[in-house]
């Protein structure tokens, strides 16, 4: 499935963009209270201690606990992101997966079927017989997709977006909607860009 990247920088970049502005006004929040509660700390230690306790041994002290809590608001901050992250994305590809629905749904889908299976004309040429897999709703356009007499069209209830599978021979060609969407998700872990 040949796929524009002409816009692949732009989107990429503007979602990080979007990711880390987030992650660091929340590390800036958690800074400040962190600062806050080292001064309310350093208060109550000076209170608690009194005149027994040096300066010094308190600053020890307070420096300690607030390492401490800066660890812990570290960890915290760090899955609030990632929980963050992975709700955007989950976002990103229900909106991608809403507009492959509604190309399915349009009247080029059935056009561009037709581009997809002529394509593999040759490997169709090469077999006896051939079997073109389609998901229940594409049933109908079957007899539209102009395949060859070798051709045997059936269900095939796990593609769920659309497109189709063709089997030629021992070979299996997938041109579905729900490969190329999978495709897009593996290749947006890896990398952080989207082309669909």
């Amino acid at each position: 499935m040949k796929t524009d990247t002409t816009q692949r920088p732009s989107r990429g970049a503007a979602f990080k963009e979007t990711v880390i502005s987030k992650a660091e006004a929340k590390g800036m929040q958690l800074i400040a209270e962190a600062g806050t509660r080292r001064a309310e700390a350093l208060e109550a230690a000076h209170k608690q201690a009194g005149s027994t306790a040096t300066v010094a041994d308190v600053q020890k002290q307070l420096r300690q606990q607030h390492e401490r809590e800066l660890a812990a608001a570290s960890g915290k901050a760090s899955r609030d992101l990632l929980i963050y992250r992975v709700r955007l994305v989950n976002e990103v590809f229900k909106k991608v997966e809403d507009g492959l629905a509604q190309f399915a749904a349009g009247k080029d889908y059935t056009k561009w079927m037709k581009t997809r299976l002529k394509s593999h004309e040759t490997d169709i040429k090469n077999v006896d017989s051939a079997t073109l897999f389609l998901r229940p709703a594409d049933m109908a356009l079957a007899g539209k997709l102009s395949a060859p007499a070798n051709v045997q069209a059936r269900e095939d209830r796990s593609i769920a977006l659309g497109g189709f599978r063709l089997q030629c021979g021992h070979v299996l060609f997938d041109e579905t909607l729900d490969d190329a969407m999978e495709a897009e998700r593996e290749a947006f872990h890896e990398s952080g860009l989207l082309a669909l």
